[in-house]
């Protein structure tokens, strides 16, 4: 198998992976700059305690979707055939039917949720973004095969169109409603913004389709995915709710300042992973020493750079928050150094998987997600007394433990004699 793709379709391999990286890098970093400048003008506008009733009212439509990702995207990337007309049309079918379900899923957990927190103003704000779901799924069908074609610049291009709307929307709905209600709302019109551009960027009509046979190849490598993302869902996000549930909306609101922080160090490099390496390997399933090559070069590079960058940008992060945020946001700092270490072991551990994923083993991903929980889970009992920076650091020993189970599995199949 050569790296020459048929004509017409953007040039070479080698030269669409550099494009892609080059866009996913840059496209990443705007995208991040812009929300840390959404976030330093809406702590100006609204307090801790709006930023926790937000934050906390995405918990519950995070889980739905999550219990609900049958894994489409990566069966896609994976099917010899996934970028025919037949398996996109099938993709957007089933993405469909999953976002109306997860719609009324989350409706009707809306005022149950509020009084789990035993507050009642979460139960409108949950109830609004139970729109979210269809209005992603709303999409262009074209939009599903960016990914198996190494499309990382439509890709992002779609994404930063609807991140530079969000924050003037983001701002305005603060300024109309005064509180979470405008930040919801201007998600509401960002997901508006981002059908309309993925549209105009892939003008191909949407078909609701039955074809049993290509759904089920589909669903049987989405089955593993679905039960990570699951896990997953727990393993990283678990931390949000017991913060919100025990230590308050205020101090929810300061955690969600510190995530904010950490997302573009872990998100450019599990974006070039997920993006770019992951579809690459999936094109050389069968010529395992083209992956162990590209494996042993991608893992020199995070040790080398990756461990560095993130020393320093773990010390570097207390004078950060001084400097952008006023001190009703400094407790954040603490959280954030463990978290950028969460962030580092879950990027070695993202590249890990990589290979897994794209020569059709994707249970050990499943199965280290697994680890990852009930890592967390332990850490969390002892160290969630410390506060917010005692779940921040369980979620970094989560993703040790995540790392490591990952790094005892070959990244190619054995050969059979």
């Amino acid at each position: 198998m050569n790296e020459t793709p048929s004509p017409g379709d953007g040039g070479s391999l080698r030269a669409r992976i550099a494009k892609g990286a080059a866009w996913i890098f840059g496209a990443v970093a705007v995208r991040q700059a812009l929300r840390l400048v959404s976030s330093i003008v809406l702590t100006r506008l609204l307090l801790p305690d709006d930023f926790g009733l937000a934050v906390t009212a995405g918990l519950l439509l995070a889980f739905v979707e999550m219990c609900a990702d049958f894994g489409i995207r990566q069966a896609l990337v994976q099917h010899p055939e996934g970028g025919t007309t037949r398996f996109v049309d099938v993709a957007w079918t089933l993405a469909f039917w999953r976002s109306l379900g997860v719609s009324a899923v989350v409706l009707g957990l809306a005022w149950p949720f509020a009084s789990l927190y035993q507050d009642e103003r979460l139960a409108p704000l949950v109830a609004m973004s139970a729109a979210l779901p269809l209005l992603q799924a709303a999409c262009s069908p074209g939009r599903l095969a960016w990914m198996r074609e190494l499309r990382q610049d439509r890709l992002n291009q779609l994404d930063l169109v609807a991140d530079v709307a969000r924050l003037p929307l983001n701002v305005l709905g603060a300024l109309a409603t005064g509180d979470a209600t405008g930040l919801v709302l201007a998600g509401i019109a960002t997901e508006l913004v981002r059908i309309a551009a993925s549209y105009a960027m892939a003008p191909v009509r949407p078909r609701l389709v039955t074809d049993r046979q290509a759904t089920g190849e589909l669903l049987r490598y989405g089955r593993f995915v679905f039960a990570a993302s699951i896990l997953g869902f727990f393993a990283v996000r678990l931390d949000q709710f017991f913060v919100a549930r025990f230590l308050g909306m205020d101090t929810a609101g300061v955690y969600s300042i510190a995530l904010n922080m950490t997302t573009p160090i872990e998100g450019i490099v599990t974006s070039m992973l997920a993006g770019l390496l992951f579809p690459y390997l999936a094109r050389f399933q069968g010529e395992p020493e083209r992956i162990r090559l590209r494996m042993r070069q991608t893992m020199t590079a995070l040790v080398v750079y990756g461990a560095p960058a993130a020393g320093l940008a773990a010390l570097a992060m207390p004078y950060a928050l001084v400097l952008l945020y006023d001190e009703r946001y400094q407790g954040a700092a603490a959280p954030c150094q463990w978290l950028i270490a969460a962030a580092y072991f879950t990027c070695i551990g993202t590249a890990l998987n990589c290979p897994l994923m794209a020569t059709g083993r994707p249970h050990w991903g499943t199965i280290a997600t697994g680890v990852r929980l009930v890592v967390f889970a332990v850490a969390a009992w002892f160290l969630g007394g410390h506060g917010a920076a005692g779940y921040a650091a369980a979620v970094a020993i989560a993703a040790v433990a995540f790392t490591g189970a990952l790094a005892f599995v070959p990244w190619t199949v054995a050969k059979r004699a």
